[in-house]
């Protein structure tokens, strides 16, 4: 999971800078959207661990 988390970032992290970079890259709102949603689906994975975790301690 971890290697999959990392090759994200890494991801993430290109894709900002290509688009900072080139001055043809994404708009600002498509790119902000497109980490907005990233975001929602990495906070729901946090969720889902965190219910499990608590479940694990029980």
């Amino acid at each position: 999971m971890m290697k999959r988390i990392n090759k994200s970032q890494k991801r993430i992290q290109a894709l900002s800078q290509a688009s900072a970079s080139n001055g043809k890259g994404l708009d600002k709102a498509t790119l902000d959207s497109a980490l907005d949603r990233l975001i929602e689906t990495m906070d729901g994975v946090n969720r889902e661990l965190d219910g499990l975790l608590a479940k694990a301690k029980e």
